[in-house]
């Protein structure tokens, strides 16, 4: 069976949206003609093809705009803006050469609505008593200690909009977590493109804890197999550029001010940590110094998954943890292996921990005040 072409026509081409929409429409297998009013070629070859077209305020517009669609048979048409879009639809409209384009939708500014609106839900739902009386007691915030519903919509299309695994329950028990939390350095083992990251790094400045350090090598050279049960993740390895990871990583926590990392495997990066507490900064490149003291008031594992890994991540960090301090295991319920249950499991059995529960997916234990 021979499948119709699909031809899509992005005008203008010189938008930031327009290229964001690129990537997809290829993914779904159209062939893409980009065109612009200003630019006389598409630059970096992301388009099939290239035309330019008049400014839709010139009476040369219309004819050539036809002719385009006729010569290229275009069945799509997306526009970010708005004022080209409502041209376009007006022609459509007047059933230009009886052609039937259709023209993406939403209006552009609806699609922005439609792009935030999620986040504003959630800002709504996180910022009321009926998420908080949902949660453990141990994780509910003071009201001094609670975002406002639009630092809550804030946060959350932030942390959506960076790749990763974690999800809004995370995010909410991030946040209650943090709003509890004692002072002191904020450690994550384990960042990848940083969406843990970012927001423990948010919250650790909204909340005035301290600073927030990311330990992950992002070097497959460094990286170790998760175990058996995970042979699907561990086959992809190789397939990855982490240097690339690397650099996303960079710009989305390089708008923190307290923020930085320490880029080796966690049983070494310790040392660095260490001596840089003694120093009193983290000095790491291409981001300012910041502050740190070597005294984690929260430490979230979520590095190599294979128990072996886990355990070795524990006992390397918990000694900095300070008392009142939270450990948190991420994905102690795991579909690729049983690693973070194990070790979890062992620590729950320590009777060390004064405050232990499950969220999302993820085992939260708390140092007491007074040792056990």
């Amino acid at each position: 069976m021979k499948l119709l072409t699909k031809t899509l026509l992005v005008f203008p081409i010189d938008m930031d949206s327009s290229r964001r929409f690129i990537k997809h429409a290829k993914s779904l297998g159209f062939n893409i003609i980009g065109a612009s009013s200003v630019m006389d070629s598409s630059n970096n070859g992301v388009v099939d093809s290239f035309t330019k077209l008049p400014f839709i305020t010139s009476p040369e517009f219309k004819n050539e705009f036809i002719q385009l669609i006729d010569r290229q048979d275009v069945t799509h048409i997306y526009t970010p803006h708005s004022g080209v879009w409502s041209h376009i639809n007006k022609l459509i409209n007047m059933g230009i050469q009886g052609s039937k384009l259709c023209l993406c939708e939403p209006f552009p500014f609806e699609e922005d609505w439609l792009e935030v609106e999620p986040s504003f839900a959630w800002g709504e739902y996180a910022s009321s008593d009926v998420f908080f009386n949902s949660i453990p007691n141990e994780l509910r915030p003071s009201t001094g200690k609670r975002l406002t519903r639009s630092e809550y919509a804030s946060i959350h299309s932030q942390y959506t909009n960076i790749t990763g695994h974690c999800d809004e329950d995370k995010l909410a028990a991030l946040i209650c977590l943090l709003g509890n939390s004692p002072k002191g350095d904020v450690v994550e083992i384990g960042s990848l493109f940083g969406r843990s990251a970012f927001a423990l790094g948010w919250l650790a400045s909204r909340f005035d804890i301290g600073s927030m350090i990311s330990v992950d090598p992002w070097d497959t050279g460094k990286i170790q197999d998760q175990g058996e049960k995970a042979e699907i993740l561990n086959s992809e390895i190789n397939r990855i550029d982490f240097a690339k990871v690397f650099k996303s990583f960079l710009l989305k926590i390089s708008v923190l001010d307290n923020t930085s990392y320490i880029r080796d495997v966690s049983v070494k990066a310790i040392d660095t940590y260490n001596h840089a507490a003694l120093e009193g900064k983290l000095l790491s490149k291409e981001i300012k110094p910041i502050s740190i003291t070597g005294k984690i008031a929260v430490l979230h594992i979520d590095g190599n998954h294979e128990y072996e890994q886990v355990l070795q991540d524990v006992k390397t960090w918990e000694s900095n943890v300070i008392p009142g301090g939270w450990i948190m295991l991420d994905d102690y319920e795991w579909a690729f292996g049983d690693g973070p249950r194990l070790v979890g499991d062992e620590m729950l059995a320590s009777g060390k921990y004064d405050c232990t529960f499950v969220y999302s997916d993820t085992l939260f234990l708390r140092k007491p005040l007074v040792p056990t």
